[in-house]
């Protein structure tokens, strides 16, 4: 074979080999919605969440293949716009560090689900609390004539500073809560007195700022 023959097999060569990469179909782009796992914890479970913006919305931790049990529930306020946030789930049973558990999630809220499946995830040593937890939020009472009912919802999400419990106080009233409890009823006020409820969320590094609201009971 002369030279002249060789290089025109050649360049017809790289033209076949140019046309099969410019042929490969590219991947199609990702949902911009989903759910990815950061930590599995012994006691939480730490998600990054990418959701639309529609409260109220519920992140949903289950464990179990075959027969899945719910484990974790957090109301979380969907920041949307295809924008990442982390949320922490609070496990309602412990994990041993070191074991295998097939994990699942959801984000439910008015405009459907998001899903995801994490089969096989390692159990991970929970991390130190480093500081006390925020302010928690969106604090709400709804009065009556001798009573008071007070919702709220966790502080923003920090692994480094996780919530073990809630206070709420008024006025020589005090109740101390689980961090899964977000509502409390409180008695024996007087018709049309003004009040002022306070809510603090704490752990072992000490109490979050304090929220508060303003409340008047009605007419007897």
């Amino acid at each position: 074979m002369n030279l002249s023959a060789a290089a025109s097999r050649a360049g017809a060569a790289l033209v076949l080999v140019a046309a099969a990469v410019v042929g490969v179909p590219q991947p199609a782009s990702a949902d911009p919605l989903g759910i990815t796992l950061v930590h599995l914890r012994s006691s939480t479970v730490e998600l990054s969440v990418v959701c639309p913006t529609d409260p109220p919305t519920n992140v949903l931790v289950y464990a179990g293949a075959s027969q899945p049990r719910s484990v974790g529930v957090l109301p979380i306020d969907c920041v949307g716009g295809g924008v990442p946030q982390t949320v922490v789930v609070p496990l309602t049973e412990t994990f041993a560090v070191g074991s295998t558990v097939d994990l699942s999630a959801t984000v439910s809220g008015d405009s459907g689900e998001i899903n995801a499946w994490f089969p096989g995830t390692v159990v991970e040593a929970d991390t130190s609390v480093l500081h006390a937890p925020g302010r928690p939020s969106h604090v709400h009472v709804h009065a009556r004539v001798r009573r008071v009912a007070v919702t709220w919802r966790n502080p923003v999400a920090d692994p480094s500073a996780p919530v073990e419990g809630f206070r709420v106080w008024m006025c020589g009233h005090r109740v101390e809560v689980s961090a899964h409890t977000h509502r409390v009823v409180i008695r024996g006020l007087l018709p049309s007195r003004r009040y002022t409820v306070h809510v603090a969320a704490h752990n072992d590094a000490g109490r979050s700022p304090v929220a508060s609201t303003i409340f008047r009971t009605h007419r007897a």
